[in-house]
């Protein structure tokens, strides 16, 4: 078990924090800004007998990632299984801003504003590709100023090919989900081919 608390992470070359098959850690007030590439990356938990890896990410400050790799680097990403992020502050950055490829996570109580302006075919959160990644939950988030409209638009919550099983109660958005030139389709949550969500 590892807490890391009150640090300040600037001008990291690629990222702040990966976390590789660690269990109950928590990652909490830090403040994570001017990365090259992202913020903090966990990787816990048995997806296959859906055993937790109960790592937490809260209370922490993501500002201006990416700037090496503007386009690749998520404010936070999570693999696995049962690993949570919740009252966090996420702004400014022009890519994406969180990758989850888990089940029964948690992201909660967060504030994203003013991201996903440079990318397209996007969404704030993305989370697809495989229709076993189930039973998270996406409540009390608000999320303001997302994407910018392109070839296919953008998105704040974007379940992408197949996505399924999730969540989304009790979220605020408010200037979301822009609409494209080729595609008119984005919302401020958009599911794509995804059933039981």
């Amino acid at each position: 078990r590892v807490v890391i608390e009150k640090a300040k992470f600037s001008e990291q070359r690629n990222q702040a924090i990966w976390a590789e098959s660690v269990m109950n850690c928590t990652f909490r007030t830090c403040d994570i800004t001017r990365t090259g590439n992202a913020g903090i990356s966990i990787s816990s938990g048995d997806r296959r007998r859906l055993i937790p890896g109960n790592n937490v990410i809260e209370d922490c400050l993501f500002e201006d990632w990416g700037f090496l790799k503007p386009f690749c680097g998520r404010a936070i990403s999570m693999w696995g299984c049962g690993n949570h992020a919740r009252h966090n502050l996420i702004r400014n950055a022009n890519g994406y801003v969180i990758s989850w490829k888990q089940n029964n996570g948690v992201f909660a109580y967060n504030v994203v504003s003013n991201t996903t302006w440079g990318v397209d075919d996007a969404g704030a959160f993305y989370k697809g590709l495989n229709p076993s990644m189930r039973g998270n939950r996406l409540e009390y988030n608000y999320w303001r100023d997302i994407g910018a409209p392109g070839g296919h638009g953008s998105c704040a919550i974007y379940f992408d090919d197949g996505d399924s099983g999730d969540s989304v109660f009790g979220n605020v958005f408010e200037d979301c989900g822009k609409a494209g030139v080729h595609y008119t389709g984005f919302g401020a949550v958009f599911s794509h081919a995804g059933s039981s969500n």
